[in-house]
Parts: C-alpha cells; structure tokens; sequence
C-alpha cells in the first residue's frame, strides 16, 4: 500500500487550469464582442465607419489561434501535473516501522511487505518502478521460523506466498542445532549493494552447510541481482577469490554486510 500525497501536483494542476480557463473565457468574450460589432445594423452612410474586411477577418482569425492556443496550454499544464504525479517513485529516506508489518518513509509513502517483526536494512534503485527494499523479519508471527531477507519492489505489493519468493535469502549467521548447543548447522554471510564489481547491484550470500556426518561441507554462492525492474537469481561456485572481491567491495563502501547473528533450528 502506497500513501502519495498529491497536494502541490493536485494544486499546481488546479491553478494552471483555472488560469488557462480564465484566458479561455476572455477569449471567448472578446470573440462575442467581436461578432455583436459586426452583426451591428449597417450606419446610414455605409460601411466606412465599421471595421475593414481584412481586419474583420484578421482579428477572427487571430482569435481563433489564441483560444487554440490557450486550450493547447490547458492540457498540457493538466497532463504535466498528473505526469508528475504519476512518476513519483517514493520510498526515499530512512523508514520507521509501523506496528508488526509495516514501514513508513519521510516522504510519506507505506510499506507493508508480507514480513512480520520487519526491519529495515537498505534499499536500491530501479528503473521504473519503485526502489528495492531490503528487509528483514519472518515468515508468520508467533511460530518457530527463522528470520529471513527479502529484497522486493513495493510495487510488486505485499508478499503472499513465501514459496520459491525470488528475492529471498535465510537470515545470514550461524544456524544451531536444536537442542545442541556445540552443533553448527550451517553458516553464511550475507552481502547487499554493489558486492561485485562487474555485475549489477543486488544480494549475494556465502554459504556453507555442513555434514553431520563428518564429510566435506556444502559450499554455495547464492545470488540476487536488480536488472532494471526485474530479480534475476543464479549460483556461482564458491572460492575464497570471490569472497575477497566482495570484501573489497565492502572496503570501498560499495558494499555493506549484513550482520550475523545465531539462530536456533527449527525443530
């Protein structure tokens, strides 16, 4: 849900309009004085006195331009309102959450992404639409899942169905077992922003899974990127090369982390 508050563009149209109605109707009543003067019983003496026929037909023809003119500016001051209005993205600023599932920025515009006990980590731009919130929460309230982050556009509406979501990444930090304290499930570290230099802005999440058994651990490069209005999700292989471009990115500030924290397994 969106909050816009149209008042200037509203009121700007308002105005434009009404003074361009206002030179309408001047127009239009010189126009009616015009034709009085000239549909006028003819003097005694003949036509020498009235206007000459050329200025007759040049002052009508100059009328008409100016009411087309005016009608012209008329539109375009309605149409340039609305147009303004229309192509606010909104989102801008530091949100404050509102209650369990919302979010309300400085501009005035809400957020309610699907997420409960949400909280605000960053946003990116897109091109159209608008930016890309980054948020973190959980699934439902009140039961046993793990927090988790989601990039989405607001103008893609609250989430619905947590299922295959694009955009979706596990709360990064180290997942224990339940009921065993000294086991470690799983570890990732998780990434937003410009976290690799020759690809488009986005999430990218180092993660390892671990055996319980004893074997080789699980190693995966999980990836969100923010091409022009759309996610697009692919994998790459883990290496310690790639994890040192991220860092690098991190250094340059192009790139913030997420940070880590415990998380109990479901049970």
């Amino acid at each position: 849900m969106v909050v816009y508050t149209p008042t200037s563009c509203a009121i700007g149209s308002y105005e434009s309009s009404s003074r361009a109605l206002g030179d309408v109707r001047d127009a239009r009543s010189s126009r009616t004085a015009l034709m009085a003067m000239v549909r006028r019983p003819m003097p005694p003496h003949g036509i020498r006195e009235s206007l000459p026929i050329g200025a007759r037909v040049s002052r009508s023809g100059a009328m008409r331009r100016h009411g087309r003119i005016l009608f012209a500016l008329l539109l375009t001051a309605v149409a340039g309102g609305c147009d303004r209005f229309r192509g606010a993205p909104g989102y801008a600023g530091v949100p404050e959450a509102i209650g369990d599932t919302a979010l309300r920025f400085p501009d005035g515009s809400v957020y309610v992404s699907g997420f409960h006990g949400v909280a605000y980590i960053g946003s990116i731009a897109g091109e159209r639409k608008a930016p890309f919130i980054i948020i973190a929460g959980h699934e439902c309230a009140n039961c046993d899942a793990p927090p988790s982050v989601l990039v989405r556009s607001p103008s893609d509406g609250p989430v619905r169905d947590f299922t295959g979501l694009p955009g979706w990444h596990p709360y990064p930090g180290r997942v224990i077992a339940y009921n065993e304290d000294s086991v470690v499930v799983s570890h990732s570290r998780l990434f937003w922003g410009h976290c690799l230099p020759e690809r488009p802005k986005g999430l990218i999440e180092y993660r390892t899974d671990f055996a319980r058994n004893g074997g080789e651990p699980e190693r995966a490069v999980n990836i969100t990127e923010i091409d022009g209005d759309s996610l697009v999700e692919w994998r790459r292989v883990a290496t310690t090369r790639l994890l040192a471009t991220t860092l690098v990115q991190v250094q340059a500030k192009e790139c913030a982390e997420i940070p880590q924290r415990d998380i109990p397994a479901p049970p």
